[in-house]
């Protein structure tokens, strides 16, 4: 028994040690396999690098054979003709080759002298030098050359929307984005190959478009527009519509036609029927265009003018044409230059700069620096000019985030950047406590700034109590003084006159209007003057006819009594003559004629000086009033120049009077004196002028003093001589480094993407040169004596007057500022987003949690119910029992009757 026992406790150990060593075999077995994995991949790897040295070497070889350079002599065989006779080969090379003056199927010897490298278009242009080979066979199968216009029925249509036309001698014409149209068309041939050829349809008006079917372009009603005879739509160029009232739509685009095209243009959301738009034609083919908006409402001729006038007298006001003189003028500026102003006798003249073209230069400068401003990129602004040194220091502080150098531009300051860290290192902590040192001092101003304000608007009752006893002691003294009673008694004189005068004005008003409503009557009157001079010259001309009349009447009168006589004469002499008596028969006849015409005009006569005295009358009252209102008026006019001169002398008086108030409000407002009940905005001006005044300046003041005792903290236990010596390096430091201190804080590829604003380029050489040689962006105020080609953006402008390069540069700061602003409202409304989409998946992530810790604490409580013992029905609860794998066994308690 004792021996079966040991073989059991034997194996048992047995056993036991077995266990541990499959352990181990086992991560045996799981390294090696882990080897062989790594193996096969570095094995994988030297293949597939193996293969890709291979392609690549073939590659080479391959380029080798298709490679092209400026100059080199290359073999080429024509397989096209273009339009010119120009060859295309586009089989050899990598790109085609265009050879002027060459034949197809010839082989040729040509020299390439340019290539083109176009984002769509890649092409070398060669010139001819041999022809090797000439081809005979190829001349005689083409009857067609390019930019020959056929007429052809298009009866083909390929899978992708190009006619096919056969031609003699199964050669084939090929027209893309054709129909099928009974009616001839006009084809102009633009390319010839050996087995067919290219060409695009002229007159596009007898097509219908594809695009849009039949029925609804009938009910289409397309927009026309006056365009200049000359305008060719074409890839790239721009309009001015206005969208009409009926326009269709189709998906997001609106349709319009001119000149023959159905034009394409793409929906925004800011864009509203009615509006004026600037169009720019991305797409032109045969039958359609597409188009896309540049601006909405775009400004007028008229604006645009207005706008360049204006911005052009500011210019001058700051004189930023004014150029160096004639021999400093650099070649590449004569492009800048306004040289009808030159005169032929002085040789060293004064330049003028065209300041058209520096607004121009300008406004593309400005759209630049938005752009990069928006993207959050920093400047560098650079000007040891002692013009420029002050404002460029403003300019990079009130930007925030750029850096500037003022005093010297010192070699390699950004190619050699590690050398300078190193210098600008030991400035950090004396830099790091004056500006700890400045923080506090603006803290304090911004506290005072805070407590000026209330102060005047809240509390002007305390303050005044204080001074309110003092005042009225002056003022008794005042009143008891003779000297003031004068005064007093002189202000109350010239009180009544003034009143006098103002009742005086009023009626003045009052007659005023009344002398307004006569003179309109004296309007109409002069009105009817004009009407009644009309007919009295028409009268007049009838009066000289009458006095005509009455004249021949006279002469006649006059003939009659002279042959009268004469025949009294005669009949004394000869009473018995027959003659006579037939003679005075007549006479007598004719007198009685004469009669009856002196009756009629005598009447006349009588008619018309009735009519005259009458109008003489009327005339009279009519003038009468108008003699009397001219006097009155000119008596009015003596009132009025009397009455501007008191209101003259009343005005200024109250100017100055207001001007002596605030002086004395200024002086009174250190002290807080006397606070007036004024507007908010004049507080903050009041405010604003206080600080500069009895504030600001003793904190200048207080800067400096402090700034002496930073380093004297840093020169503790050392001598005078060192202090002083270090003191002096430290300076010089901070005088030509603390521009760009702040720099070191940027990784040196942020320092790469900056971007240079440079003033004065012929002293800042070094600067210029650095930052070419990085790849920094540069915008230049150029000179007529600096190199335009040196920067990236120019503006030809005065770089020698302080308002010439303030007014550039105020422009420069309201872009850039406006540009941080808008990325710090987009930059916030993102965080926000983010911040919302975090919380609401938070939130979900709690709901998750929750519902699982639901589920569980359910299960938890069913496994309860299920494991917890069963209730008899004399209520005695059953006895759990465990097994040896811990399991329950219920046993319910038997009763003791059974």
């Amino acid at each position: 028994m004792v021996s079966k026992k040991r073989k059991d406790t034997e194996n048992q150990n047995l056993v036991k040690k077995k266990i541990p060593n499959r352990k181990k075999l086992l991560k045996q077995k799981k390294f090696l396999l882990q080897k062989k994995l790594t193996l096969l991949k570095k094995i994988k790897l030297k293949k597939k690098k193996f293969q890709i040295e291979k392609n690549f070497l073939k590659k080479k070889k391959l380029l080798k054979k298709f490679q092209i350079s400026v100059g080199s002599i290359c073999e080429f065989k024509i397989n096209a003709l273009g339009l010119k006779n120009i060859g295309i080969d586009d089989r050899s090379k990598r790109y085609p080759v265009l050879i002027p003056n060459a034949k197809l199927g010839d082989r040729v010897k040509a020299k390439i002298f340019q290539i083109n490298f176009n984002q769509k278009n890649k092409y070398a242009i060669a010139k001819l030098i041999e022809v090797i080979e000439k081809s005979k066979s190829i001349d005689n199968l083409i009857n067609v050359n390019p930019g020959d216009i056929l007429e052809i029925n298009i009866k083909k249509v390929n899978e992708k929307g190009a006619g096919i036309v056969e031609l003699e001698n199964n050669y084939k014409l090929i027209i893309p984005n054709a129909q099928l149209d009974k009616t001839p068309v006009n084809v102009q041939i633009t390319r010839i190959k050996s087995k067919y050829a290219f060409g695009h349809i002229i007159n596009s008006s007898n097509i219908n478009s594809s695009i849009i079917p039949l029925h609804s372009q009938i009910k289409l009603k397309f927009f026309k527009k006056k365009i200049k005879e000359n305008f060719q739509l074409v890839q790239g160029s721009k309009l001015t519509i206005k969208i009409p009232k009926k326009v269709k739509k189709y998906g997001k685009y609106l349709v319009l036609k001119l000149k023959g095209l159905l034009i394409f243009l793409k929906l925004n959301g800011k864009v509203k029927i009615g509006n004026k738009i600037r169009i720019k034609f991305t797409k032109v083919n045969s039958n359609f265009a597409l188009g896309k908006i540049l601006k909405i409402n775009p400004n007028s001729l008229t604006k645009k003018q207005k706008i360049v006038k204006y911005s052009i007298s500011q210019m001058l006001k700051n004189g930023v044409h004014l150029g160096e003189n004639e021999s400093k003028c650099h070649a590449k500026m004569k492009k800048y230059i306004w040289l009808e102003n030159y005169q032929k006798n002085k040789k060293d003249q004064p330049t003028t700069i065209n300041l058209l073209k520096t607004h121009r230069c300008l406004n593309k400068a400005l759209n630049r620096l938005t752009k990069y401003a928006f993207k959050g990129r920093n400047f560098l602004f650079i000007g040891t000019k002692q013009a420029a040194a002050s404002l460029i220091e403003h300019a990079s502080v009130f930007t925030k985030t750029s850096f500037f150098v003022n005093t010297r531009w010192l070699g390699g300051m950004l190619t050699n950047w590690a050398t300078i860290c190193e210098s600008i290192f030991k400035i950090d902590k004396i830099l790091r406590e004056k500006q700890e040192i400045v923080y506090t001092l603006l803290k304090k101003r911004r506290k005072i700034k805070r407590i000026l304000i209330p102060l005047l608007r809240f509390r002007q009752k305390t303050i005044l109590k204080k001074f309110l006893a003092k005042k009225n002691q002056l003022l008794i003294k005042q009143l008891k003084s003779p000297k003031f009673s004068n005064f007093l008694s002189e202000q109350l004189e010239n009180r009544k006159q003034i009143l006098k005068l103002i009742n005086k004005l009023k009626e003045d008003k009052e007659s005023l209007n009344k002398l307004i409503v006569e003179k309109q009557l004296e309007n109409r009157l002069l009105n009817y003057k004009l009407m009644n001079s009309n007919k009295d010259d028409k009268l007049n001309n009838t009066e000289q006819e009458n006095d005509k009349l009455i004249n021949l009447a006279m002469n006649r009168r006059n003939q009659i009594k002279i042959i009268l006589n004469f025949l009294l004469v005669k009949k004394i002499d000869s009473e018995a003559n027959i003659s006579n008596k037939l003679f005075i028969q007549l006479i007598k006849k004719k007198i009685n004629f004469i009669r009856k015409d002196y009756k009629k005009y005598s009447k006349l006569n009588k008619d018309i000086i009735g009519q005259k005295e009458s109008k003489l009358t009327k005339e009279k009252k009519t003038t009468n009033p108008l003699i009397k209102a001219k006097r009155n008026i000119k008596k009015i006019f003596k009132f009025l120049s009397q009455k501007k001169k008191f209101s003259r002398v009343g005005f200024n008086l109250k100017n100055l009077k207001k001007i002596f108030l605030l002086k004395k409000f200024l002086k009174l407002l250190p002290l807080l004196k006397r606070v007036a009940k004024i507007s908010q905005r004049k507080l903050k001006k009041i405010a604003h002028i206080c600080m500069k005044k009895f504030i600001d300046l003793p904190l200048r003041r207080s800067f400096k003093k402090v700034f002496s005792y930073v380093y004297k903290d840093f020169l503790l236990g050392d001598s005078k001589k060192i202090s002083s010596s270090q003191t002096k390096k430290w300076k010089r430091l901070e005088k030509y480094l603390g521009g760009i201190s702040n720099m070191t804080k940027i990784s040196e590829k942020a320092i790469y993407k900056n971007v240079a604003i440079i003033i004065g380029q012929k002293e800042e050489m070094n600067a210029v040169r650095e930052c070419k040689k990085l790849g920094l962006e540069t915008f230049h105020i150029v000179d007529t004596n600096c190199n335009p080609t040196l920067a990236d953006h120019i503006i030809p402008a005065n770089d020698d007057s302080k308002n010439s390069i303030k007014y550039i540069l105020h422009k420069f700061l309201v872009r850039i500022r406006l540009a941080q602003k808008v990325r710090k409202n987009i930059d916030s409304k993102k965080n926000q987003a983010l911040l919302r989409q975090k919380a609401r998946l938070q939130i979900k992530k709690n709901q998750a949690l929750l519902r699982q810790k639901a589920r569980l604490q359910i299960k938890k409580n069913q496994s309860n119910k299920k494991s917890a013992p069963l209730k008899d029905s004399n209520n005695k609860k059953s006895v759990p029992l465990k097994d040896s794998n811990n399991k329950l066994i219920l046993i319910r308690p038997i009763k003791k009757n059974q």
